[in-house]
Parts: structure tokens; C-alpha cells; sequence
């Protein structure tokens, strides 16, 4: 799962800005490179086991930076 199809799990962009504290212009910026800033990554992996969302995980998030960059890869 790319970083760009995790962000297409939540509802809107509005609502994953909402739970990062960035504006939605950010998160549709990260969609388009296919990337989130590791520092978002525990909080978007607490918010998709709250709302049921499956294969979002720390471990799923840094395999896929470290596939497409090797940033981050320190995380999982």
C-alpha cells in the first residue's frame, strides 16, 4: 500500500488535516508525492485502528518509504 493509497482511506482530506493539525492543501500535496512525513505517522496509525481501518501500520508506512526513498525506515 503506497502513502498515497493510505491517504485515500480517510473520508476527505479536511479530515486527515484535521487530526494532523496541517492545513488539507499539505495532506493533498503529501497524496500527490506519494509521501508523508514520518512524523504523522503514529497518529495516522492510531486514527485508522479507531476508525476499523485495516493495513495502515508503522511497519506498512516505513516498508513503503524505505521501497520508494529508504526515509524514514528507522521508524518501523
Amino acid at each position: 500500500m503506497t502513502h498515497a493509497d493510505i491517504i485515500a482511506l480517510w473520508p476527505s482530506t479536511a479530515d486527515l488535516s484535521a487530526l494532523l493539525g496541517v492545513s488539507a492543501q499539505v495532506v493533498r500535496k503529501w497524496k500527490m508525492r506519494d509521501s508523508i512525513p514520518c512524523e504523522y505517522w503514529s497518529p495516522i496509525v492510531a486514527d485508522a485502528a479507531n476508525r476499523g481501518i485495516d493495513g495502515v501500520s508503522l511497519e506498512a508506512l516505513a516498508r513503503y518509504a524505505t521501497e520508494k526513498s529508504g526515509v524514514c525506515a528507522q521508524a518501523a
